[in-house]
């Protein structure tokens, strides 16, 4: 299932991927993630961000909550979770346009837990 989290017509987004990623908790942690960025805003002293951002190997989630705290927005992006053993992605996140993000997955606790940053959580088109 796909759904979309937007931000309000002509708003800034109010959370970014930190918020998402804490939604997702130690699931999130544990798992291993892929990240292709395009674009993003980084914070203060932040200057090793776009290397680790577009690593070619995979990102333990550990050290992608610690990227994202250092990062005041992502613009453009995809992260890709995959759990242990698992063939299949477990969640994906991709931003889009600094306009919504995305959230994929089967997992209907993620999706019910994205509905508590944004009231407005609804069926992606695609």
């Amino acid at each position: 299932m796909k759904v979309r989290i937007p931000t309000n017509y002509g708003e800034p987004l109010s959370f970014d991927l930190r918020e998402l990623l804490d939604v997702l908790g130690d699931n999130g942690v544990g798992a291993t993630w892929h990240c292709t960025v395009g674009d993003f805003v980084p914070g203060k002293g932040s200057k090793y961000l776009p290397a680790a951002y577009d690593a070619a190997t995979a990102v333990p989630g550990a050290i992608l909550y610690q990227i994202a705290s250092q990062t005041l927005q992502i613009i453009d992006g995809r992260f890709t979770a995959m759990r242990e053993g698992a063939s299949e992605p477990w969640v994906i996140l991709e931003a889009v346009d600094s306009s919504f993000w995305e959230v994929t997955t089967e997992d209907q606790q993620v999706i019910e837990a994205m509905s508590n940053i944004s009231g407005s959580v609804a069926p992606a088109n695609s």
